[in-house]
């Protein structure tokens, strides 16, 4: 069965923005990518090296992240990049395009394939389905730390007060996002931060066992892999 892509409002424009980027300036940014072997790469140095030859920094920045779209849908629906660009040639055309934009598009599609069959690109998009395999995401945590008041038995007045601290995670997961909040004291405050020291020494001690006795580069998840800022 055909692979078949609504497109929206906000990718048609950026479709567009490729669209119209000249072919010699595609098949650069190719090359440049090709550079990057089979190392893992971030989502930052594939934009760069877009960047080399792209028209303007707009144009490097939204084939970055459309790439890293189309090539992660490709890997978690094991469809090739023909395919992909054959759905989008599809998709486009009821995007309102005239003769000479849909040639335009011609002219590029062939390109495009080539690019999202480069090596940076699949091991990109496997790094970030390994990064986020998970059931449930952090999407933010902090501990809030309250006084309540303790009143006398006639709750006329107060005569002391208890401090407490609430840990609260929001997550997200298939679902949509969730919070749950955990009530702490102050050893697990202490506790807690012991653990998150001990976990950030990991990370370190981890990054240096892949990148010195691995020899073979190491990101981690987060902001380091998908950012371009």
């Amino acid at each position: 069965m055909a692979l078949h892509l609504a497109i929206s409002e906000p990718n048609k424009r950026d479709l567009e923005v490729i669209r119209d980027e000249e072919p010699d300036r595609l098949y650069k940014a190719l090359e440049a990518l090709r550079e990057l072997g089979t190392q893992p790469v971030t989502l930052k140095e594939i934009h760069e090296k877009i960047a080399e030859n792209a028209s303007s920094e707009r144009v490097a920045r939204i084939l970055a992240q459309q790439l890293s779209m189309l090539a992660g849908l490709g890997r978690r629906k094991a469809f090739s990049a023909t395919e992909i660009v054959d759905a989008l040639t599809r998709g486009t055309q009821d995007a309102g395009w005239t003769d000479d934009d849909i040639q335009k598009w011609k002219r590029i599609s062939g390109i495009l394939t080539e690019i999202l069959e480069c090596p940076a690109l699949s091991i990109f998009a496997k790094t970030i389905d390994l990064a986020t395999d998970y059931s449930n995401r952090l999407q933010m945590c902090r501990i809030l730390t309250d006084i309540r008041p303790i009143f006398n038995d006639e709750r006329m007045g107060i005569v002391g007060g208890i401090i407490t601290n609430v840990l609260r995670i929001t997550y997200w997961n298939e679902e949509g996002e969730h919070s749950i909040s955990i009530s702490l004291d102050r050893s697990d405050v202490e506790s807690l931060g012991s653990q998150c020291e001990m976990a950030i020494a990991k990370i370190t001690a981890a990054r240096q066992l892949v990148e010195k006795i691995g020899k073979t580069k190491a990101i981690e998840m987060g902001g380091e892999l998908y950012e371009l800022d």
